[in-house]
Order: structure tokens, then C-alpha cells, then sequence
């Protein structure tokens, strides 16, 4: 499972780089952004929260018996958090001319193909494996903001959304290994 995550967030991280230049790749001549802005920075992040919103929820789809306390506590939290920040989002895109679809709609996609997968596995695993490169996408993703926004709204977004998930990921990946030793 973990090559089939790997294999889909390099095809979402490909998705992106080539639908979203808003993801501020630097230009190799200057040090100058091509084409960031805050606008399809929050519009991208607005359906990437949405998506693990849905994950989470997916994941509380299954019986509540078989669900593992500690990844029960991460979903909630997810939910918690990350609708807080797309409500957020939404009221700073609101002065920016609102959502913009060229890089809501991509990542919007990406999201539903990402919550496809690891069908055939238990929702605990399935939540774990799948936010750990849903989460590596978001520090991804903020990283360009916190360089390049000038908007000090957008800069406390992007520093919350890098500093909590990348807590979370290492949260994961401790849950994760404690997993493979309890099978051996």
C-alpha cells in the first residue's frame, strides 16, 4: 500500500506542478516567483482541506469497534481543524475576487482520487497511510505561501498548516511503525 500512496502523491504532486503555477516555482534566472498568488494558493488548500475532511469522515464510516482510539482522536481533530481553517480560507478569498477554479477544481479531483484508494484496507491503516502524502502535500503547498504572500493572514495559515501537520506526519509515522512491529 505504501508504493500505491507513494505512486498517487507523485501523480497529485505531477497534477499540481503542472496545473497550478500559482505553486511559485522560483524562476531559474532571477529569484522572482512565476506566478504565485494567494488567491490559487487558499483556493488549492480550500479543496485539499476538503478532502481530508473527507477522509476523516470516510473513515468514521466504519464500525466504531474496530476503530483504533488513537486514529479516531486524529480524524476528529482533522475535522475539527481543518473545517475551522476552510472557513477561514474562504473569507480571505473573498476580497481576492473568491475561488478560483483553475486551481480549486485540479486539486478537488486529485482529492477524490486520493479517497479511492486503499479500498481493500482497514480504516485505521487507511486514514494513516493515505493522510501521511495528504499532509506532505499541504507543508508542500504552504511553503511557497509562507515565502512569497505578503498577506500576514495567509503567512499565519501557512505557518499553522506547516508546523501541525508536520507533527501530525511524524505522529503518523510513530503509530505506523508501532503497527508493523505488533504483526511481527
Amino acid at each position: 500500500m505504501r508504493t500505491a500512496c507513494l505512486s498517487l502523491f507523485a501523480f497529485i504532486a505531477a497534477l499540481l506542478f503542472a496545473a497550478l503555477p500559482a505553486r511559485a516555482m522560483m524562476d531559474h534566472g532571477n529569484a522572482a516567483p512565476s506566478a504565485y498568488s494567494d488567491r490559487a494558493f487558499l483556493s488549492a488548500m480550500l479543496a485539499h482541506h476538503e478532502g481530508a475532511v473527507d477522509m476523516a469522515e470516510l473513515f468514521f464510516k466504519s464500525p466504531k469497534k474496530y476503530q483504533d482510539p488513537k486514529v479516531a482522536s486524529w480524524a476528529d481533530a482533522v475535522i475539527k481543524v481543518q473545517k475551522a481553517e476552510i472557513a477561514e480560507m474562504k473569507q480571505l478569498l473573498q476580497p481576492l475576487g473568491g475561488l478560483e477554479k483553475s486551481a480549486y477544481d485540479p486539486m478537488k479531483e486529485a482529492m477524490a482520487h486520493m479517497l479511492a484508494e486503499g479500498a481493500d484496507m482497514n480504516a485505521n491503516m487507511r486514514f494513516v497511510e493515505l493522510m501521511l502524502p495528504h499532509h506532505a502535500m499541504a507543508v508542500e503547498m504552504a511553503v511557497p505561501a509562507l515565502v512569497h504572500s505578503d498577506n500576514p493572514k495567509v503567512l499565519d495559515l501557512a505557518e499553522a498548516i506547516i508546523i501541525e501537520q508536520a507533527k501530525e506526519m511524524r505522529q503518523f509515522k510513530a503509530w505506523l511503525m508501532a503497527a508493523d512491529h505488533t504483526r511481527h
